[in-house]
């Protein structure tokens, strides 16, 4: 009788084994989207789209040095398949083309603050030439 309790403990332990590592591996296969913009967390994964990386402050971004070589972010996009295409050192970033699958891959690296898309920015002329605000500079436009 123990023989018996003691096979059907091995079985049970074995299955609760198995359906917690697969708990835990289809957890980490979704990558938390919080750190990329709401327009590209749906984007294809083959889809190509122009993005500002940034990171967290201290990262290094060039590749200088002998550290340089080693733990440089340059390094991490084009292994994912990505083209750099511009430094933004005020905003301790980097503009690049990635696909959807790059995208997510690197938000999750914890150097990683947040992916947005890198998109135009326009003047607002219509408030400058408003009356009000036209009065209120004077000739000073």
């Amino acid at each position: 009788m123990w023989v018996c309790l003691l096979g059907i403990m091995k079985r049970f332990l074995a299955v609760l084994l198995i359906v917690t590592g697969t708990i835990v591996s289809a957890t980490s296969a979704y990558a938390d989207n919080t750190k990329i913009s709401p327009e590209l967390r749906n984007l294809p994964s083959n889809q190509q789209a122009q993005v500002i990386v940034q990171y967290a402050p201290g990262t290094q971004l060039t590749c200088t040095g002998l550290l340089g070589l080693l733990d440089c972010v340059l390094n991490d996009v084009v292994q994912l398949g990505g083209t750099i295409l511009g430094q933004l050192p005020l905003v301790n970033g980097l503009v690049a083309q990635l696909d959807g699958n790059g995208i997510v891959s690197l938000s999750n690296q914890s150097n990683v603050v947040y992916i947005s898309s890198d998109r135009p920015l326009a003047l607002r002329t219509p408030m400058l030439t408003s009356p009000s605000t036209r009065n209120s500079l004077g000739n000073r436009l």
